[in-house]
């Protein structure tokens, strides 16, 4: 990137808090500036720029200017809404100049994230008015920043492996994008026209560690701050890090971590 994410401010154009909505009242929609969906409960399936996806709670989806946002609730769905101008140097940004600022990017600092939901499900019921205007745009800008922080970090990822690979830097985005849904690595390395041995092997080799590990490490990384830091039931919690069901998100925790989830939610939460 020739542009730091960080330089760019924002001017919040539109928001609102959604409680427990069963469905969108539309399908699809196109906005004039950047929109953000934060998920606080529930989830739902997207299609952005032709990536699909499911979003539940830690997900931040970003939907450029004058695309097409197409959404479906999978369960009763709790999210935040903004919509903002993004502007450097007085300039707004039309284009996702970056191409990963599309889509769904997952924060790892969940516990910042909840607090600014809390703040703003507040400070949002009047948004328009001057005195409340300031602190909702604050910290919109707020959320804003943990997604460029996390963008920021992929980048500096693949800046430190030296990767010339393409097609692995390809998948390494592909994945950390998909991590947190039901994820199938041999249709990923079609799409990349590998076979899954071979992408396995150039996969292991260019970072170290095979996809599978590497999604599960994502998987259980954000599995840990989400039982530490939320009161999500196990389910729950499973589905949020792309697990199918509980059970086989257990078994998977217990078999890395070397103790079930609730355990670990037991004895190390605060």
């Amino acid at each position: 990137m020739s542009v730091s994410l960080f330089e760019y401010k924002t001017e919040l154009s539109y928001y609102k808090f959604w409680r427990r909505k069963d469905r969108f009242i539309l399908y699809e929609d196109v906005y004039d500036e950047w929109s953000l969906v934060g998920v606080e409960e529930g989830s739902f399936e997207y299609e952005i720029n032709g990536e699909k996806g499911t979003a539940a709670f830690g997900d931040l989806v970003v939907c450029p200017p004058k695309v097409p946002f197409r959404r479906v609730v999978i369960s009763p769905l709790s999210f935040h809404h903004a919509k903002v101008v993004l502007r450097r140097d007085g300039v707004a940004l039309q284009e996702a100049r970056e191409k990963r600022l599309s889509g769904k990017i997952s924060v790892s600092d969940t516990e910042r994230l909840k607090a600014n939901y809390d703040i703003l499900k507040v400070s949002g019921r009047a948004w328009k008015q001057a005195e409340q205007f300031a602190k909702c745009n604050h910290y919109v800008y707020d959320t804003w920043y943990l997604c460029f922080r996390e963008l920021e970090a992929m980048a500096r990822e693949e800046q430190e492996t030296g990767v010339e690979d393409e097609s692995m830097a390809r998948a390494m985005q592909l994945i950390r994008q998909q991590a947190f849904r039901p994820l199938h690595l041999g249709e990923l390395a079609v799409s990349l026209r590998l076979s899954p041995s071979r992408f396995t092997q150039r996969f292991k080799k260019t970072y170290g560690l095979a996809p599978s590990e590497y999604v599960t490490s994502l998987r259980l990384e954000k599995a840990k701050t989400l039982l530490l830091e939320t009161d999500l039931l196990l389910d729950d919690v499973a589905e949020s890090c792309g697990y199918q069901n509980g059970y086989y998100f257990n078994r998977v925790f217990t078999k890395e971590m070397g103790v079930t989830p609730g355990r670990f939610r037991k004895t190390n939460q605060m």
